[in-house]
């Protein structure tokens, strides 16, 4: 029986935010599958918003919403960082987002679209990943809430998805 080689190592991507302007960043990690081993390969600090992202199917990309610790805005885009052997380049601007840092991004089966769902103001959208800035978000209406008040007061964007034909888009409320 044949028997395919298992890298001994791979790299392993960690988004931390937990609004300490010294903590906000993005890591790239080493980890040995045979020992355990973890090993810090790369930080990169100052973005607040990296808790969630996706990388492209061929792995030269990793898609997150990102903000600038540095920046007095509290604006947030739709970034891309090129991938090269497991460590992160340079970041680049893809779109301004009209909402806070999102809790859930999907990129679409043709890795032309990101999807994004952001938790406390409810909006949803789609963002082109060619770099022309146009964002299509709407937010979700607080109406017909579910039977736990306490918990669906209002609108949760909470997560998107895409059909795997890739010309369907959905979200899910956990407000509703």
């Amino acid at each position: 029986m044949p028997m395919t080689m298992v890298a001994a190592a791979v790299c392993v991507y960690a988004g931390c935010g937990n609004n300490a302007p010294d903590l906000e960043s993005l890591n790239v990690l080493e980890c040995d599958l045979k020992s355990g081993a973890v090993k810090v390969l790369q930080t990169l600090r100052g973005f607040k918003g990296t808790t969630y992202f996706q990388l492209s199917a061929d792995g030269k990309y990793l898609y997150t919403p990102a903000g600038n610790v540095a920046e007095n805005d509290s604006s947030v885009w739709m970034v891309r960082f090129k991938v090269e052997h497991g460590r992160l380049g340079a970041m680049e601007k893809i779109a301004k987002l009209p909402c806070e840092a999102p809790c859930h991004v999907e990129l679409s089966p043709d890795g032309k679209t990101v999807a994004f769902a952001a938790y406390l103001s409810g909006t949803v959208g789609l963002v082109p990943v060619d770099g022309g800035g146009a964002v299509l978000s709407c937010t979700l209406p607080d109406v017909g809430m579910g039977p736990n008040r306490k918990r669906q007061l209002k609108a949760y964007a909470h997560f998107a998805f895409f059909l795997p034909s890739g010309d369907r888009v959905g979200f899910i409320d956990l407000g509703g």
